[in-house]
């Protein structure tokens, strides 16, 4: 950056370092016709650079809010979705449960009927005899 002129302008200029570095690489590559232009226009310029670096800003904040919503709108899905397994896991257990509830009472039962039957056998063949 050789230009002295335009050193002092973006050192004064309210943009940032990253802006000021890229004015001064483009500065470098335009004619002197160019370079004197805008040194002499100098204020329209940076009025104009300084609008437009808040409308990228403001634009990166807008695209930046959307990501948020669009990231806590997955969140609330993938939320979603782990209730509905939990839920889903929930009811098989309590599925599972009532099968083996089922089964155990039917062991019982039966286990009460052979029971009730082998002790009813004895009599039977005692009365017999």
């Amino acid at each position: 950056m050789g230009n002295v002129r335009l050193i002092t302008l973006l050192e004064r200029s309210p943009l940032s370092v990253e802006d000021r570095h890229n004015i001064a690489v483009i500065f470098e590559a335009l004619t002197p016709e160019r370079q004197y232009r805008i040194l002499d226009n100098w204020e329209h310029y940076i009025i104009e650079m300084v609008m437009v670096r808040k409308e990228i800003d403001q634009a990166n904040r807008a695209l930046l809010e959307e990501a948020v919503d669009i990231l806590d709108t997955l969140k609330d899905a993938q939320n979603a979705q782990e209730a509905e397994r939990k839920i889903a896991e929930f009811r098989n257990q309590k599925q599972v449960r009532m099968e083996l509830d089922a089964v155990q009472k039917y062991h019982n039962a039966s286990k009460f009927h052979l029971i009730r039957s082998i002790a009813q056998i004895p009599e039977s063949k005692s009365a017999e005899k």
